[in-house]
């Protein structure tokens, strides 16, 4: 999955820096050029997730999102709960749309539409839904449906480019920290720079031992890959930590997990890299950063 979106009403300062690989990530299209796929046309995502919210319904809400999301997100209830308790008055009108489509043609077809809908309420409020979803999904039909989703109340005249986020599920505020450090990873991968990693580090991280040469050996080892390589990335809350979780489809597959920090949310005080076979599952053990550090089986 991409993160498409660059502009918006968070506070998420990376997003500006992606702006310089926005071509890399997607293949945009405008949205007289982009057709979706029948099932989208039959009931718009849009008009289901629009009519849960007048409804207060969040199980009609939840139902659009894909078997895969449902099952790595957690947190969705989380998500759930701040979108309902932002949302006030009922759907007036659509005051900005705009979409773009990444389609890739072959044996097994993939079709990921990547929307933005700046919407008005009967409360005279804003509201900015930008969402990534499969539409076309032959590779894999448990990833049919929404990927992520992120929905924030915004001024009348917001808009943007469409999508949400790399990791799977909703956004809400206290997400957005590990939502910064997923696409600090990935972008570090992507673009082979060290300024994107050494911007997720938290200062007890920056201290450690030999950290200047472990961050330079790693982007080395790890990039340039090219951005339809990054799978899915999720997220775990529990006692004793949060933890990122980002699988990257290359060969052998990279599986990153990294630790917040307790002292810096926004930050990462512990990454580890697991190389998993193609065709295998991902452990059950040994994939957690243990200690304050970088850890990957490459470093030299």
């Amino acid at each position: 999955m991409v993160l498409l979106s660059l502009a918006g009403c968070s506070k998420r300062a990376w997003m500006n820096r992606l702006k310089d690989i926005q071509k890399e990530i997607v293949s945009g299209m405008s949205e007289s050029s982009v057709s979706p796929s029948d099932e989208e046309q039959k009931t718009p995502t849009i008009e289901i997730l629009l009519d849960a919210l007048d409804k207060g319904d969040r199980e009609q809400f939840r139902s659009r999102f894909s078997k895969t999301t449902l099952r790595i997100a957690d947190d969705m209830d989380r998500g759930l709960d701040y979108i309902f308790g932002l949302y006030e008055g009922e759907y007036v009108r659509t005051v900005y749309r705009n979409y773009s489509s990444d389609r890739h043609y072959g044996e097994k077809n993939t079709t990921l539409i990547n929307a933005i809908y700046v919407i008005q309420t009967t409360a005279d409020k804003y509201y900015r839904i930008r969402y990534s979803t499969w539409t076309v999904q032959e590779k894999d039909p448990d990833q049919l449906g929404i990927y992520s989703l992120d929905f924030c109340e915004c001024d009348k005249d917001q808009q943007g480019g469409g999508g949400g986020s790399w990791m799977a599920g909703i956004t809400y505020p206290e997400r957005e920290g590990a939502e910064n450090v997923a696409g600090n990873i990935a972008c570090a991968m992507i673009m082979g720079e060290e300024k994107y990693i050494r911007d997720a580090l938290s200062d007890e991280l920056l201290a450690t031992e030999d950290i200047d040469r472990k961050v330079t050996a790693y982007v080395e080892d790890y990039s340039t890959i090219n951005a339809s390589t990054v799978g899915d990335c999720w997220i775990r809350l529990r006692e004793d930590g949060t933890f990122v979780y980002l699988m990257v489809n290359t060969r052998p597959r990279t599986f990153i997990v990294a630790r917040m920090s307790q002292e810096q949310p926004d930050k990462m005080s512990a990454m580890k890299v697991t190389l998993v076979p193609v065709d295998a599952s991902i452990p059950e053990k040994g994939i957690e950063p243990d200690g304050t550090g970088l850890f990957y089986p490459k470093f030299h």
